[in-house]
C-alpha cells in the first residue's frame, strides 16, 4: 500500500510591513481609538 503524500499551500503573502512600536511609559498599555464594527 502506498503512503500519498500531499502539500497544501495555505496562505502566501506577497509583501509584508513592519512596524516597531515603542513601548508605552504607562502600564495601561495600548487602546483603541475608534470602536470596532
Amino acid at each position: 500500500e502506498d503512503e500519498e503524500s500531499m502539500e497544501h499551500t495555505l496562505l502566501v503573502v506577497r509583501e509584508v510591513s513592519v512596524y516597531k512600536i515603542p513601548p508605552q511609559s504607562t502600564s495601561g498599555g495600548y487602546k483603541l481609538l475608534e470602536p470596532y464594527g
